[in-house]
């Protein structure tokens, strides 16, 4: 998160990090895709927060509480090589009003009402954010109770399960957040 507390920090927006405690220090992922995607995601954050606060929270989920109505097409298996981190970003920003959240991994998309109208950006970054989780074997889903009362926008990927006597894997999780 340290790439976006300056720009934070001049809209004079609190943002803090809370990591689970049992976090692995290091895990077998796509560092890059993972990178990007939390950038976009906080980035937005930031972006749509005129003030407040902005929290990331990083955990890791069971295989089986993943299974959701909302998500009928994402199966999470439980494995001994891989683990299921879940990242959620919570903004106290202008929210999403309920009839643009269907849209909003949508390429292009641009929210038509509420509160962040006037705000610049291609509408890609959520869209390449869904295709870049999809591909770490995960899902992405954005929360909000309307214009006004702020977004959490939570994605759940799959990481595979490092040997942690062998050097050569870096420390994935505490290098992207």
């Amino acid at each position: 998160m340290g790439f976006i507390k300056p720009i934070a920090s001049i809209k004079r927006l609190s943002v803090s990090v809370m990591l689970a405690p049992d976090l692995p220090l290091c895990a077998i992922g796509d560092e890059k895709r993972l990178m990007q995607t939390i950038l976009n995601i906080s980035g937005n954050a930031v972006k749509f927060t005129k003030e407040g606060h902005i929290t990331l929270v990083a955990s890791i989920v069971k295989a089986d509480s993943l299974r959701e109505f909302r998500t009928p097409e994402f199966h999470p298996t439980a494995s001994d090589e891989h683990f299921y981190l879940k990242v959620q970003v919570k903004d106290t920003g202008c929210g999403v009003s309920p009839q643009d959240l269907p849209h909003v991994f949508t390429k292009f998309a641009h929210p038509q009402s509420g509160g962040n109208r006037g705000f610049n950006g291609s509408g890609l970054g959520l869209a390449i954010c869904k295709r870049f989780v999809s591909l770490m074997g995960g899902h992405i889903w954005i929360d909000s109770e309307g214009t006004g009362r702020g977004c959490t926008a939570t994605f759940v990927i799959k990481l595979g399960v490092c040997d942690n006597t062998n050097t050569y894997q870096q420390q994935l999780i505490m290098k992207c957040i």
